[in-house]
């Protein structure tokens, strides 16, 4: 008969095993953090989503305005010069939309107060479109009027800022065109 002797048997002990669970858990601890930066970032991306089709919304009704119209006027005659007012100076700063040719106001919105975009719905707090998960954008706008060389034509140069906060800080968009006489 063979005996068997357990002195020298293979296998892991229990300082090999804790360290395995250690490794294991720092392993899940990086990949939760990953989830985590990924959640964010993913919200921040749905705001500026949502910050592009509300600018695109406002370019479109005021391109679609009179020529004429008090929206579309250089406010302050300050030109091509202009058309950054209100921006802020560097990163710290707030934007100032009372120095800008002009902000989002009912006016522009009808009455009511309300405004859609997209299936989106805004209500307006001052200077502020807020959407129904209490995102707050900022928007106005500067325009400046151009007079073109070759057919002496004036033109309007219209600048749409919007500004808002999210979980990684101030954030902004900047839309440009041109509106033809």
């Amino acid at each position: 008969m063979k005996t068997i002797s357990y002195r020298h048997s293979d296998g892991f002990g229990l300082i090999e095993l804790i360290f395995a669970i250690f490794v294991f858990t720092i392993g899940i601890l990086g990949v939760a953090a990953m989830q985590i930066q990924s959640i964010k970032a993913n919200s921040v991306a749905l705001d500026r989503s949502e910050a592009n089709a509300l600018g695109v919304s406002v370019m479109e009704m005021l391109k679609n305005m009179d020529f004429a119209a008090n929206e579309l006027t250089d406010s302050d005659n300050d030109g091509i010069a202009g058309l950054d007012d209100g921006k802020p100076n560097n990163s710290t700063s707030a934007p100032d939309p009372t120095v800008a040719d002009h902000q989002m106001n009912t006016t522009l919105l009808g009455t009511g107060g309300a405004f859609a975009s997209l299936g989106n719905s805004y209500t307006i707090n001052g200077t502020q479109l807020i959407d129904s998960m209490g995102n707050r954008y900022t928007l106005f706008w500067n325009v400046a009027d151009v007079v073109d060389p070759g057919t002496g034509a004036t033109n309007k140069i219209i600048r749409l800022l919007i500004y808002w906060n999210s979980n990684l800080g101030r954030n902004s968009l900047v839309f440009t065109s041109t509106k033809y006489e």
